[in-house]
């Protein structure tokens, strides 16, 4: 199905398979859409009003774990695991042809990849770099309007910001949210736009999101 390396600095950030800011915690998309839209939300759900003071708390916790991850872990050591998932019928496959070639070695010593090595310090001060970029973008679009009166432009941008925050410390498979990787032309009929921020021309261009 897919072949990883899997950096294991990520458990500085996890406690029990929890991270900060996850993936599918809505709370910075609450505090930057508008009254009436929260509104409308809630009634249309027949949900409890949302309570902005405990998403500020939420949002608030996170940084404060995420910061205690990148300040206070520098004299560990992290390595990376090499990760394989495959299904167990492709797995089955794998084994009868290694056993048909008389289970050669699977990676003879000329083959093996070299791995850089890092201060961890050098990495969490980089790692802290890209987050707090865009936690103090998000809270600055924020503090443009009083609460719930962003404008529809302001609250697109800070849910973005808020998406970008969330994958700026953690491994995640960009390729899977279009947003963040698109921004081109297909050519067909009908032409098809691609919308987005473009990471992959700007990844294969300059080696670097």
């Amino acid at each position: 199905m897919h072949t990883q390396m899997y950096p294991m600095n990520k458990n500085q950030f996890d406690s029990c398979k929890c991270f900060p800011w996850e993936e599918d915690d809505q709370t910075m998309a609450a505090m930057a859409i508008d009254s009436i839209y929260r509104e409308a939300l809630r009634s249309t759900m027949s949900g409890k009003e949302i309570d902005l003071a405990k998403c500020r708390e939420s949002y608030n916790h996170s940084g404060r774990r995420f910061m205690l991850a990148v300040r206070t872990n520098n004299e560990s050591n992290w390595g990376a695991r090499e990760e394989h998932r495959v299904s167990l019928t492709l797995f089955m496959h794998i084994d009868r042809e290694l056993q048909s070639r008389g289970n050669p070695e699977i990676r003879p010593p000329k083959s093996r990849n070299q791995f850089l090595v890092l201060p961890t310090r050098l990495v969490n001060r980089f790692t802290e770099s890209i987050s707090l970029f865009y936690a103090r973008w998000y809270q600055e679009i924020l503090g443009t309007a009083a609460e719930g009166e962003l404008d529809e432009d302001r609250q697109k941008l800070a849910i973005f910001i808020a998406s970008l925050l969330k994958k700026s410390y953690r491994n995640v498979h960009l390729e899977k949210y279009k947003m963040i990787w698109f921004n081109e032309v297909r050519e067909g009929r009908p032409r098809k736009r691609e919308l987005g921020l473009g990471w992959r021309r700007i990844i294969n261009q300059f080696g670097f999101g």
